[in-house]
């Protein structure tokens, strides 16, 4: 019995030392250069100032992804007038200011947003600013602004101190 146990004991010595050697062997030795070629090698080189996201022109979506944002149409850019002559009458200016109140409404305020039909009512969305509002024929905005009609080109509004109309294409 003492036999068998010596002959467990020194098989389970034997499978250690075989794992040992299997295990020992499939390390692979590491190639390790000289400081001198490290650091005069230019491919170790890397320029970090490359990586500086602030330094480049970046869209402000990209900068700060926590701003924002508003979904209106962005107005395209007018061109600058010239200066009026200085030699037309002041008076004459002022009379046909007068005659054509049209010149003096001011643009639309409202964007069109959507518009919702619910059996025989149609609502609009529309935004002033960075508000939206829900909105019906014959509403009225304050003293300015009311709307007359809703067709499914377009919304008429009337300017109330001028009595002049105003349409929001769809």
């Amino acid at each position: 019995m003492k036999q068998l146990l010596r002959g467990e004991v020194l098989l389970s010595i034997a499978a250690l030392a075989l794992a040992a050697t299997v295990a020992v062997g499939r390390e692979t030795p590491t190639l390790e250069l000289p400081p001198s070629e490290a650091t005069s090698d230019p491919v170790f080189e890397v320029d970090l100032s490359s990586l500086d996201r602030s330094a480049m022109a970046l869209p402000a979506l990209v900068r700060d992804p926590f701003a924002t944002r508003s979904f209106a149409a962005r107005q395209p850019a007018q061109p600058a007038q010239p200066a009026p002559a200085a030699s037309a009458p002041a008076p004459a200016a002022a009379a046909q200011a007068l005659a054509d109140p049209a010149r003096e409404t001011p643009p639309l305020p409202f964007s069109y947003v959507g518009r919702m039909v619910d059996e025989d009512q149609t609502y609009l969305f529309l935004a002033r600013g960075s508000d939206v509002f829900t909105a019906q024929a014959g509403q009225t905005f304050g003293a300015q602004w009311r709307i007359d009609q809703i067709t499914d080109k377009a919304v008429v509004f009337t300017y109330l101190p001028h009595k002049t109309k105003r349409s929001l294409s769809i």
